[in-house]
Parts: structure tokens; C-alpha cells; sequence
């Protein structure tokens, strides 16, 4: 049996929840303290993050694809992506996480790829994930 590591479920959900709200309010002001003691302009934890991916991320990750097809198993693989293309296709209220597990919502996504037009690829499937 796998053992169960972190905190229970409500209690991770209740301190992401705050982590986020905290940085969506207190740490959203940019100040020029940080150029007043470095010479240099401060510079957004996003910013900081992309331009050192290589230190706190992988350089590639496995991502669940999709094509047109008459069904999700005859659809789905599992493809390579690149994190640094990832982290350049983000919009500004988005995040890349990591996801341990992913899981796939077979209605959602059979309808994403038998409803698809025929000359869509790649097609991301698997959005439900822990």
C-alpha cells in the first residue's frame, strides 16, 4: 500500500488558498526598495522563475495529447513538452504546477477529440490531476 505523505486534502486546499491570496494582494505592489539597495529594478517572482527554470524545473515534462479520433483510446498519447515553452505560453494570472497524478475526465475529454475538427492536434487532455 502507498503511504500518504502531506497534509489532508482541506488542509492543503485551505493553505494554497491563502498562499495565493497573500500573493495576489500583499506581495503584489512593486516597490524601489530593491534598487535602492542593489542598483538593480525588483523583478516579479515570475520573472525570477522563468529566467532560472533550469534550477527549480524539469526541462521537459510528459503532457496526455490528443487528435481527432472515433474514440479517447484510439486519441490519447502521451507526448514530451518542453517546460521552457510552457512558462512562455503562460498568461499573467497563470501558473505552471506539477502534477503528481493525472486523471482523465472521460466524457470532457472524448468529446475534445470525437467532436474535434479534423486537422486539430494536439489536443490537451487530462486537466484533472492532484
Amino acid at each position: 500500500a502507498r503511504k500518504k505523505r502531506g497534509p489532508p486534502p482541506p488542509a492543503a486546499l485551505a493553505s494554497l488558498s491563502g498562499f495565493l491570496g497573500v500573493l495576489g494582494s500583499h506581495c503584489a505592489d512593486v516597490t524601489d526598495a530593491v534598487r535602492q539597495i542593489t542598483g538593480r529594478p525588483a523583478r516579479s517572482l515570475r520573472d525570477f522563475v522563468r529566467d532560472r527554470s533550469t534550477v527549480f524545473l524539469p526541462s521537459s515534462f510528459e503532457r496526455l495529447l490528443g487528435a481527432p479520433a472515433p474514440s479517447f483510446a484510439a486519441a490519447a498519447r502521451v507526448a514530451t513538452a518542453s517546460t521552457a515553452d510552457d512558462l512562455e505560453d503562460l498568461a499573467a494570472d497563470e501558473v505552471l504546477i506539477r502534477v503528481m497524478v493525472a486523471g482523465v475526465n472521460g466524457g470532457a475529454d472524448t468529446f475534445s477529440v470525437t467532436r474535434a475538427a479534423a486537422e486539430a492536434t494536439d489536443i490537451k487532455l487530462g486537466a484533472e490531476g492532484v
